[in-house]
């Protein structure tokens, strides 16, 4: 219970807290652009937004496009992580709802340390979260016995951690419907919210004439197989297509190998790591975009493609169905496959422009912003979280 000196005012806004280990502004990843997207969004609408990840140097003041901001000393030593800090935190703001997000150890602190009557959310980010044998399988596939071997201790303690943390959860909030499955949600009530991106302007949209390009977006390590890609560029060497490969690399030595390939394979070049104002262009440009990853959870970069109008090519990531059941793209097996599917929709463009128009309209409409942060203060008032006083429809969705 709640100190009787810091009960809720009801004349004010009821306090959400969302922790994740990053905030947007220090890693650009999915998992931080859907919390902050999310963020922005609820204290658009009125509700009193914190969110708290590892952040050494925090603005002053530390309010950030209606959302405030709370640092955690980076890069904690494990296995005690930033438990203590998040706890003092928690101690203080006395939030309503906390959502966790990323399946590490501060879905552990973030859970177990919340507010005997706050509501607590584990929403889930990767595919993998909370499957210890799957991932543990993956880890060995792409890091090698050797590296394997070397990481298991950790990777076991942080697993087991979060693991204690997602049992606590009153919500497990989906990205689709069934992403949960294999995993016990025990006492935890399963909702499902889909990624939520902008709206794409008209002028944005790709119309799919001109010479065609193929985009792959990721950062280049051993889970997303970018090594697939260039092989298809290779394959592909007889289409008049450019295959453009972006996101970091991981290691120093794979700058120079990426330069390489770009010498030797005439379509294919390589753009780094790109802002999201960069990404936003060159998803504009491309007629085609390629996923090579052995797992996702729900991929950001497949709704950008789809809102741009533009079909996704995955092999084996399908997430919610969206490639197999509702036709945006295509879900192949192969890299013989994956090469068919390019030439296909390279030869044949009102075919591929008829696919990306449905992607569009599926993606403005399953991905809006506002229709899922309704879902959310649904999800959240059904527990009895007051919701912020409006004059009359102020909701964006």
């Amino acid at each position: 219970m709640k100190p009787d000196s810091i009960l809720p005012d009801k004349t004010k806004p009821a306090r959400i807290l969302i922790v994740c280990r990053y905030h947007f502004s220090r890693f650009a990843g999915g998992s931080e652009f859907q919390s902050w997207m999310l963020s922005k969004e609820l204290s658009d609408r009125g509700w009193d937004v914190h969110y708290a990840s590892e952040m050494n140097h925090v603005p002053d003041p530390p309010v950030l496009e209606g959302v405030t901001l709370h640092g955690l000393p980076e890069d904690p030593r494990y296995p005690e992580g930033n438990r203590k800090p998040l706890r003092e935190l928690m101690q203080e703001l006395q939030p309503d709802v906390v959502v966790a997000k990323v399946y590490n150890l501060y879905v552990r602190d973030a859970m177990l340390e919340a507010p005997e009557d706050a509501v607590k959310i584990w929403w889930l980010a990767a595919e993998l979260d909370g499957r210890l044998g799957k991932f543990l399988w993956q880890s060995l596939k792409t890091q090698g016995i050797l590296r394997f071997v070397k990481v298991l201790p950790k990777n076991l303690m942080l697993r087991w951690g979060a693991a204690q943390g997602r049992r606590k959860a009153d919500i497990v909030l989906q990205q689709y419907a069934g992403q949960t499955k294999g995993i016990r949600s025990g006492r935890s009530q399963l909702a499902v919210m889909h990624n939520s991106h902008p709206p794409v302007p008209s002028s944005e949209i790709q119309i799919h004439d001109g010479r065609p390009q193929i985009l792959w977006v990721a950062t280049l390590k051993s889970g997303k197989r970018p090594e697939l890609f260039w092989k298809l560029a290779e394959r592909c060497s007889d289409l008049d297509v450019k295959f453009i490969m972006a996101g970091r690399t991981q290691r120093p030595y794979q700058d120079a190998q990426i330069k390489q390939l770009e010498s030797t394979i005439a379509n294919f070049t390589w753009v780094g790591q790109l802002s999201r104002e960069e990404a936003a262009r060159q998803y504009s440009a491309a007629h085609l975009f390629v996923c090579t990853s052995m797992s996702e959870g729900f991929s950001n970069t497949f709704i950008e493609a789809w809102m741009h109008g533009v079909p996704v090519l995955s092999t084996g990531v399908d997430p919610g169905g969206y490639l197999r059941e509702q036709g945006l793209g295509f879900c192949v097996d192969s890299l013989d496959q994956l090469e068919a599917a390019v030439r296909d929709l390279i030869k044949n463009q009102e075919k591929r422009k008829a696919i990306g128009e449905k992607a569009r309209m599926v993606a403005n409409n399953d991905f809006n912003l506002g229709k899922n942060a309704d879902i959310f203060e649904s999800i959240v008032t059904e527990r009895g979280v007051r919701m912020p006083e409006r004059s009359g429809d102020e909701r964006k969705g």
